[in-house]
């Protein structure tokens, strides 16, 4: 049952495993990390800083948002996500890579139309999503600045290693299944009120 529902979701990191990517194209050049070891959203808290300057080399390569998986299940949950509501997908482009944006429309093709992607940097998505009624995402700050200017909205946090710091003004989800219910419960009690 369509719930009428504007709904933002970010990519990387909430459909896209970027992390996982990163840290596989990192390993052959001699950067071994393991998923659970990026502890914190910006990558320069665990990276090293010669790390760090061959994944920003990795990034901007093209092909790289391109061929990034797909979490498993992620494309079951943005089908999903597509028939409780309106589908806004706002991702932040890696700066440092003039393909981004376009490979990311290609990597969300056919599953979501060009025109409902906005290309946003992370610091400004709480305001381009702030007239969405949910934002899903693995960035623990931006949900928390979204909640400042939607505070009635529903904060969705994708459990990950690097968002496990306490947020209270969002629902904590392990799967896309809790997600999904989290949506759900949400949107009843707001037509209750």
């Amino acid at each position: 049952m369509k719930l009428s529902l504007n709904i933002a979701v970010d990519v990387d990191g909430v459909l896209a495993d970027f992390v996982g990517g990163l840290l596989q194209r990192l390993a052959p050049r001699g950067h071994r990390y393991a998923v659970d070891d990026v502890k914190h959203f910006e990558l320069s808290r665990t990276l090293t800083p010669e790390a760090l300057h061959v994944a920003n080399d990795i990034m901007a390569a093209p092909g790289f948002a391109r061929e990034l998986d797909w979490y498993p299940g992620a494309r079951l949950f943005l089908s999903i996500l597509k028939d409780l509501g309106d589908v806004t997908i706002a991702t932040a482009p890696f700066r440092g890579s003039p393909t981004w944006q376009d490979e990311r429309a290609k990597w969300l093709d056919p599953y979501v139309q060009a025109n409902d992607i906005v290309s946003v940097p992370t610091k400004k998505k709480h305001l381009v999503t702030q007239f969405a009624d949910v934002l899903v995402e693995d960035r623990a700050e931006t949900l928390e600045s979204w909640k400042g200017v939607q505070p009635d909205g529903l904060a969705v946090l994708i459990d990950r290693p690097w968002n496990r710091q306490a947020a209270p003004y969002a629902v904590r989800v392990r799967s896309y299944l809790e997600a999904v219910d989290a949506i759900r419960t949400g949107a009843k009690k707001s037509r209750a009120a």
